[in-house]
């Protein structure tokens, strides 16, 4: 008799159980969501870690740095590719698709005091000075290779030449975004 009560408190686990584990199974599944910051204009703690970035380069120190004063619409789908890294991986068109459109959105630098001496700019095309160094940057967008990143481009050029791209991630930590790396990518 003791046995039959312990297979029907099996039972009754089992059929307790089951549910939960297939709403889990289900829920691990579904693919997640991308996300990006909704900002209205990229933070100054953004535009200084880029700064940091720049002065370990060599790039900002003791000369004034050009900078488009709104984020700017250069972003490319080679661009978005080279965030896959070294592994060529298919991204999800959506999500690329969708990060290229987040991207192109026009929105203000916030500039301040800090690291580097910044010359805010109109526009890179405008801004003809053979010897100044230019930073653009794009409006932040979900990576389509690590769903729970965004990040912005950022293009370094003299005087709107040779232009070094980087990839400034950003990741949330406590309901905020933050900066996870600025990595160099390869010529575009």
């Amino acid at each position: 008799m003791a046995d039959g009560r312990w297979r029907k408190l099996g039972l009754v686990y089992l059929f307790c159980l089951l549910p939960s584990a297939i709403c889990h199974l289900s829920c691990a599944s579904k693919p997640q969501t991308p996300v990006a910051p909704e900002w209205t204009a990229i933070p100054q703690g953004v535009v200084e870690a880029f700064c940091l970035r720049l002065k370990a380069e060599g790039v900002a120190e003791g000369q004034p740095v050009a900078i488009v004063s709104t984020t700017q619409p250069f972003t490319t789908m080679n661009a978005i590719a080279l965030l896959a890294g070294p592994t060529p991986k298919r991204p999800n068109m959506e999500i690329a698709t969708a990060a290229l459109y987040a991207s192109q959105r026009a929105i203000p630098l916030t500039l301040g005091p800090g690291g580097c001496t910044w010359i805010a700019i109109d526009s890179a095309k405008a801004y003809r000075r053979a010897d100044q160094m230019i930073v653009e940057m794009s409006a932040p967008a979900p990576n389509p290779f690590r769903l729970k990143e965004a990040g912005l481009f950022a293009r370094m050029s003299l005087a709107g030449e040779h232009g070094q791209w980087y990839w400034i991630s950003l990741l949330q930590h406590e309901g905020a975004w933050v900066v996870g790396g600025i990595e160099a990518l390869p010529a575009i």
